[in-house]
């Protein structure tokens, strides 16, 4: 199940982002994946449950969002929507598409929150807490 190695390579990729915060933990993860891109996104979000556990993602939400397919027909020069496996033409039936969209796997944007951490309470004139 390659979606584990893509999982953890997500949350590396997070974890480096947020180096400098050391308390912030990550709320969410938006990602970007095409319906052509190979990953299964329902795998993915298990995936990442998984291999969240223990990091400052443990809590967040993965956010799918869907690329559909979409072609240039090489034949009739249209754009067409495309299936996977699939790469035939909607419009004329060729199978010589170019394809324009559908592969991607993009990290968006993640979503954190920092906690100031409470100041020690004042010592009293006496030295006393």
């Amino acid at each position: 199940m390659h979606e584990l190695s893509i999982a953890q390579a997500l949350i590396e990729q997070v974890e480096g982002r947020l180096a400098g915060k050391p308390a912030a933990s990550v709320c969410s993860v938006t990602i970007r994946i095409g319906d052509l891109s190979g990953v299964s996104p329902d795998a993915l979000e298990a995936a990442f449950q998984v291999a969240s556990d223990g990091t400052r993602l443990a809590a967040a939400k993965l956010v799918i969002e869907r690329v559909p397919a979409l072609g240039t027909c090489q034949g009739c020069r249209r754009e067409t929507s495309l299936e996977f496996p699939f790469h035939v033409c909607g419009h004329c039936g060729s199978t010589d598409v170019l394809i324009l969209r559908g592969r991607e796997m993009d990290l968006v944007s993640f979503d954190i929150e920092e906690t100031t951490p409470m100041p020690d309470e004042p010592a009293d004139p006496a030295g006393r807490r």
